[in-house]
């Protein structure tokens, strides 16, 4: 990765709707079709999600959204990744996944799971590279997938 990369946590409600409506045609469908309220969307993020966006000297790169609410289960919950097409194939969606994992692993996160389009081969992907499996499709083009940390409590990346 280039020098003028850094990996913040995005707090701010404000800043976390600017992240899902810059990002929200990235995904199919759109996250504006998928939650309604951009709004809403982003307090729910902003209260209950961990946030990182990636910059490129001042431009943001990417983001990751991911919970790690769920004390008794110990299962982290994915809820979004994306980096921009201008900023793809340096390895960003993968230092944003190493970022998530530090945090599931310190909050006590024993395993990660998510959903993720079928047809997102990209995501797929990458997310095969990080270690997770596939657990399941759905009837809706949904693949499910998971990672469970080794026994040492970590969670690795081949």
């Amino acid at each position: 990765m280039k020098d003028d990369v850094t990996i913040v946590q995005c707090k701010d409600v404000s800043t976390i709707f600017g992240l899902v409506q810059k990002f929200s045609d990235c995904f199919t469908p759109p996250i504006t079709s998928r939650v309604g309220d951009l709004h809403l969307y982003a307090a729910k993020l902003q209260q209950n999600a961990t946030l990182y966006c990636l910059k490129e000297g001042s431009e943001i790169a990417g983001c990751i959204a991911f919970y790690c609410n769920d004390v008794a289960g110990r299962t982290g919950y994915l809820t979004l990744l994306v980096v921009d097409e201008a900023f793809r194939g340096k390895g960003y969606g993968l230092a944003l996944m190493k970022t998530m994992f530090q945090v599931a692993e310190s909050c006590g996160m024993k395993s990660i799971r998510f959903e993720v389009s079928a047809n997102n081969r990209v995501a797929i992907k990458l997310y095969l590279k990080c270690g997770f499996t596939y657990e399941k499709e759905s009837q809706l083009d949904k693949i499910y997938m998971c990672k469970t940390c080794v026994e040492t409590g970590a969670f690795t990346v081949d």
